[in-house]
């Protein structure tokens, strides 16, 4: 590049600010790509982190209404007066 300058003269200056100034723009081009590149991995793992958490959310959720559906159904005989009465009785005393 230094000798097309010299033996060109302004032109060749030109020339040589016009070709720095290309492989800037395309040096800069290429960071920003990396760096979009390396976000849009970062943003995917951030995805299935969140989808993951979703996911244990809605198990748990179903979990509990399991729970909660099991544990009405056996209390509504008791809650509701349906259930069997037991008669307690002691035993009595033997002499």
């Amino acid at each position: 590049m230094a000798q097309g300058v010299a033996t060109r003269g302004g032109v060749g200056a030109a020339q040589m600010q016009n070709q720095l100034t290309d492989l800037t723009n395309r040096l800069l081009q290429n960071q920003f790509d990396l760096g979009l590149k390396v976000s849009n991995i970062g943003d995917q793992y951030i995805q299935g982190a969140i989808r993951t958490g979703l996911q244990a959310d809605q198990a748990i959720n179903a979990a509990n209404q399991q729970f909660y559906t099991q544990l009405a159904s056996m209390a509504a005989p008791f809650i509701l007066g349906q259930a069997p009465v037991y008669q307690v009785t002691t035993p009595g005393r033997r002499v």
